[in-house]
């Protein structure tokens, strides 16, 4: 289970500096996902930006460990995070 954590903080690490790196030679401008989390928690950036890493470093890690793991058809070594 604590592979599935460490996945988590890197896919999180690596989204976040792609929305506010990549996004902005592609489409010109950056997405700054902090920000839009936050306009729906009183205009509070930090509080976004925690929320999107406990989504992308908790929860969805946890959703994927507990819940999908056992649905997704394949081998064991096909889908061995865990």
């Amino acid at each position: 289970m604590k592979k599935i954590f460490v996945g988590g903080i890197f896919g999180t690490i690596v989204m976040t500096l792609m929305m506010y790196f990549v996004r902005p030679l592609i489409v010109g401008e950056p997405m700054d996902i902090a920000a839009k989390i936050g306009a729906t928690m009183g205009n509070n950036w930090a509080l976004g930006m925690a929320v999107h890493l406990f989504i992308g470093v908790v929860l969805i890690p946890l959703i994927y460990g507990e819940i999908l793991y056992k649905i997704l058809p394949g081998h064991l070594l096909q889908k061995e995070p865990c």
